[in-house]
């Protein structure tokens, strides 16, 4: 078999490269597409031309209240959340999944989920708010961000105590996790009916009830978290290839794998404060992206948060349209992610097989 010649190789490489830009490209452009179409859909009985009319006259003569305030304050912000909460995870799942070499890794793996879960639990069953005197919304944002963290904080204490693994820094994070998991099934069970409901409803994960001013938050959040994640791409690479080719291009595994794990916490913790837990969107989107534009970062990267925007927004409409009053996001996505999320498995375990 002949070898390829030096213009053939550019001209499949630059081939190669035009088909992950249109991956991309495709999955944004389909997220675009499905953002405007959820705005149609919701419990409030509103027909698409007033959503239309809501839409065109909002900075003009407001002809229908009632549909302006249904588009504007309850429809845009639950689709401007489901594409942020989509980028968000699907970065952190992409960066995760990368530095610890391992494609079943996700943005919860160090514990984030389960310590904001506690944080809100505790709020929602005895009132306690780590900052007081803020309103309930606000006080149940605070709890679950800060408490998210405190499992990444135990890893970086332990880190600094010497050398230690990145498996075993992460097996920390999983030991945290199970005993905030513990402790929130504690307080599950000590907990009223309604506080129990309450507490079930956002651990199930929903975009529904976000205030723009809890957007901007989120927002500003995951475009700084990210944009810190992509100027890692090259030392993600040399982590990827493993500890050898990283230490011969003079890359510091440890920090590296230690500013990921903390940006990727803060990034997830920054959205889940907001819509409780969602999942499967961390772990299914750069798994799907790396089937198409393979494992360098400068592709994966942008391909996940693609194909998150798009999965979760998806998720979202479907769960808008599914029953007459909705379902929680979280649900949907856990539903069409878990199936993918088998076979994903399966599909390592025939690679590992061959």
């Amino acid at each position: 078999m002949r070898g390829l010649s030096e213009n053939e190789f550019v001209t499949d490489y630059r081939r190669g490269n035009h088909k992950k830009l249109l991956f991309v490209f495709v999955c944004s452009v389909i997220a675009v597409i499905t953002f405007f179409v959820s705005l149609f859909f919701g419990p409030s009985e509103i027909t698409a031309q007033q959503c239309i009319d809501a839409l065109m006259n909002h900075y003009g003569t407001i002809t229908d209240p009632l549909a302006d305030m249904v588009v504007w304050d309850i429809r845009i912000p639950e689709a401007c959340m489901a594409l942020i909460t989509g980028v968000a995870l699907a970065a952190g799942g992409a960066v995760m999944q990368t530095t610890l070499r391992n494609p079943l890794a996700d943005p919860y793996i160090m514990g984030v989920s389960s310590g904001a879960y506690l944080g809100v639990a505790v709020f929602m069953a005895f009132g306690i708010c780590i900052i007081p005197g803020l309103t309930q919304s606000y006080s149940i944002v605070i709890n679950a961000f800060v408490v998210s963290l405190v499992p990444m904080t135990v890893i970086l204490i332990a880190s600094s105590k010497g050398k230690i693994s990145s498996g075993k820094l992460i097996l920390i994070g999983i030991a945290v996790m199970y005993v905030f998991s513990a402790t929130t099934a504690l307080i599950k069970v000590l907990a009223d009916e309604e506080t129990l409901a309450e507490i079930y409803q956002w651990g199930v994960g929903s975009l529904s009830g976000q205030e723009w001013d809890e957007i901007g938050i989120a927002l500003v959040v995951t475009i700084i978290g990210t944009f810190f994640l992509a100027l890692q791409a090259r030392n993600l690479d040399a982590v990827n290839g493993g500890p050898n080719i990283a230490k011969a291009v003079g890359v510091n595994v440890k920090f590296v794998t230690l500013y990921s794990m903390t940006m990727v916490s803060l990034v997830t913790a920054g959205v889940v404060a907001f819509t409780g837990t969602i999942g499967f969107v961390g772990l299914v989107a750069p798994n799907i992206a790396r089937m198409f534009v393979g494992n360098k970062m400068k592709y994966l990267i942008p391909a996940s948060v693609a194909f998150g925007a798009m999965f979760l927004i998806i998720a979202d409409t479907i769960a808008k349209v599914v029953t007459p009053t909705g379902i929680p996001c979280g649900v949907i996505a856990s539903v069409v992610g878990g199936p993918i999320f088998v076979m994903i498995i399966i599909r390592q375990r025939k690679k590992a097989l061959l």
